[in-house]
């Protein structure tokens, strides 16, 4: 086992003591296997359907096209083109293509239309106009699809409704289908293994980055090329919209792994841990696992992240100058209350502006602000594992605890559930809040240190003003927390006394910059509004009851346990909080104690917001929070099962695996099913 594992992770100081043949044989056999694996993929027959009009068509069109529209007599989804439009699929294929296009070459005046259909390099169609419509079929010759883009280019006279609507109109198009021919060259597009090679080597020096190998490297992400071919083979459309993404992503996580190798260790070094050289492999290759499974989900060119558009376009506010509309109370906080959720008489809840202002950074970057803010957020979900694995440590839990802690995470359906819903704000709030945990745990015995009490206080506060609902919570966890210890430890009384004049200091600051403006509103109108719901019911304000009995939200919360890969660890808890309060009593000299106590106030915390969820949609955001706590303690169960019963493994194996496919089945249907505007 000692010489697998040498011959798995490295033993060089650095990547550049590998000689060049290395190098010059990795790069070379990955770029000569994409090549490869893309000529077998290619030669698979490509047939696609685009529908305009309809949910699906956006990444095709490009151009002048309407807003998709519906016939009256047929049901039918169709675009007018309103100048020279294109529909394009990239990289679909080199050589010939055969299309059906369903389309209509009348004006309503009927006034000449002159439509022609162009495919490139002088390829065209003259299109007659017709008063119904009718499908033209055309061959697209080979010359036109040389780089491996087809695009049918549409070009007509226009016709200016004198209606309020005011439509320009040029050629309405159904639909249009598309097969590639028999005679298929074998080289596939030049375009495509450029950004499939780029894939492979930025997944290969990835993971080589962390640590692994250089032949275990290359292995894999071959491996993982071919699971990117099939369905470039299987699917061409809309799959090789996603290769571009994926390369952006390759380059990212190349500098990703690059950054957190140095970081990481540092920050880890900081809090106490000294890192060993595997665990550090075997932490990185966790956080680029799920990085790339959560930020490639991201940017398929269907998926949509519920609320992404929705904070982004109140990114787009602050840049276009309307920062007051969303700083004061107003329109901007009442509109995250859905009416039927809290009635017309709104209370008054402050809801944090400065994820938003943040977020202004976005515009900085060549993308689409949605694109890097779903990225963003699976970055900053990944990284969770480091702090998991910190928790672990810090409370003096063995490594493995650590590791199948940041390994548990992973591969918890509910932490997929958050990408697909889109709430960046929540999981950037409830990352400083880690990061605050982290803080005093890291620091404890030094937290009276003017320098670390100040940085402490600094931290609380923008960890309190990111967020509103995280502030809540760590405020309400440093309260429970810091008062279980000054009772029942009483030399560790200066250190909890350190954390709540911090924690005031973080209160007042945030007061000061922001939640102050809210004071008069919350005691006018939310402290009624909530006196009111908490003890006649949701429905004495107009609003409808969440849960209308508390069997009801049982229920609820039995499915959504069971859905969310919780149940298990939900029934385990009792026991394993019983379990870690034994290895407290039996080990005095380690931090179990702080463990202890900081997981029973993170549970208590949750319990408390499961029973103002009835009221108050927590929207699982209780149940999100107290993911670090379930990972921890299952893995210290499950470390205690190996030691004494080495065969468990298989159990515990098969038990993750389970999990991952419960993760991959809810990501894979959220991205499919969902639909909202692009």
């Amino acid at each position: 086992m000692q010489l697998a594992g040498l011959r798995f992770f490295q033993n060089r100081s650095s990547l550049f003591e590998y000689p060049w043949r290395t190098w010059l044989a990795a790069i070379s056999g990955l770029v000569l296997w994409a090549l490869l694996i893309l000529t077998i993929s290619y030669q698979w027959q490509a047939r696609t359907t685009i529908t305009l009009g309809d949910y699906y068509d956006p990444p095709f069109l490009q151009g002048n096209f309407s807003p998709g529209e519906v016939s009256q007599g047929n049901n039918r989804s169709f675009r007018w083109t309103t100048g020279d439009a294109t529909i394009g699929v990239p990289l679909a294929g080199r050589g010939s293509w055969t299309t059906k296009i369903d389309l209509l070459t009348q004006h309503p005046d009927s006034s000449p239309v002159n439509a022609v259909l162009d495919f490139g390099s002088n390829a065209t169609i003259a299109l007659p106009d017709t008063n119904e419509t009718r499908i033209v079929h055309a061959l697209i010759p080979a010359n036109a699809t040389s780089s491996g883009n087809v695009a049918l280019g549409l070009r007509s006279n226009l016709y200016q409704e004198q209606t309020a609507s005011a439509r320009t109109l040029g050629v309405a198009v159904f639909n249009v289908e598309l097969a590639s021919t028999q005679s298929r060259p074998w080289l596939p597009p030049l375009l495509a293994v450029v950004l499939l090679s780029l894939i492979l080597l930025g997944i290969a020096a990835s993971i080589l980055l962390t640590g692994i190998n250089w032949p275990w490297a290359v292995g894999l992400s071959a491996a993982i090329g071919v699971g990117l071919a099939l369905p470039v083979m299987l699917a061409r459309v809309p799959h090789t919209f996603w290769l571009p993404n994926l390369a952006v992503l390759a380059g990212l996580s190349v500098g990703l792994i690059a950054a957190l190798r140095k970081i990481v260790p540092w920050l880890m070094r900081k809090g106490g841990i000294e890192l060993e050289p595997h665990t550090l492999t075997i932490l990185l290759g966790l956080f680029l696992f799920g990085f790339w499974i959560k930020a490639a989900g991201q940017v398929y060119p269907y998926m949509i992240a519920i609320d992404i558009h929705w904070h982004m376009e109140r990114v787009r506010w602050i840049l276009d100058g309307r920062l007051a509309e969303m700083y004061k109370p107003g329109a901007f906080n009442e509109s995250v209350m859905p009416e039927k959720e809290f009635g017309k008489e709104r209370p008054i809840i402050p809801y944090s502006p400065f994820f938003h202002i943040f977020a202004t950074s976005f515009a900085l970057l060549p993308f689409q602000m949605e694109t890097t803010a779903k990225i963003f957020s699976s970055i900053i979900d990944s990284s969770y594992i480091f702090l998991i694995y910190f928790f672990a440590r810090s409370f003096d839990f063995p490594r493995r605890v650590g590791l199948l802690a940041a390994a548990f995470y992973n591969v918890v359906p509910l932490t997929y559930l958050l990408h697909s819903w889109g709430n960046v704000p929540t999981t950037f709030g409830m990352w400083w809040t880690f990061m605050s945990i982290a803080f005093i745990i890291g620091a404890w015995g030094k937290l009276d240190q003017r320098k670390v009490w100040w940085s402490f206080a600094a931290l609380l506060t923008v960890a309190f003003l990111m967020y509103t609902v995280m502030a809540v919570f760590l405020g309400l966890l440093l309260c429970i927390w810091m008062s279980y210890i000054a009772i029942t430890k009483r030399s560790e009384r200066r250190q909890a006394r350190s954390v709540i004049t911090a924690m005031l200091v973080g209160v007042l600051g945030s007061t000061i910059v922001y939640y102050g403006l809210y004071i008069p509103g919350i005691i006018e109108k939310t402290i009624p509004y909530f006196t009111t719901t908490f003890t006649e019911g949701q429905e004495a304000v107009g609003a409808i009851q969440y849960q209308p009995t508390a069997y009801d939200n049982f229920l609820a919360y039995r499915t959504r346990l069971w859905n969310h890969g919780l149940m298990i660890p939900f029934l385990l808890l009792p026991f394993a909080l019983w379990v870690i309060a034994r290895l407290r009593t039996r080990q005095p000299e380690t931090r179990l104690w702080m463990g202890s106590i900081w997981m029973c106030a993170m549970v208590t915390v949750s319990l408390l917001f499961t029973v103002i969820d009835r009221n108050v949609p927590m929207v699982d955001k209780h149940i999100i929070f107290l993911i670090p706590v379930w990972a921890i303690l299952m893995a210290m169960l499950m470390d205690l099962a190996l030691k004494r019963w080495r065969w468990s493994s298989i159990i515990f194996g098969l038990a993750y695996l389970g999990l991952f496919a419960m993760s991959i089945e809810l990501w894979t249907r959220r991205i499919a099913s969902v639909k909202q505007i692009w």
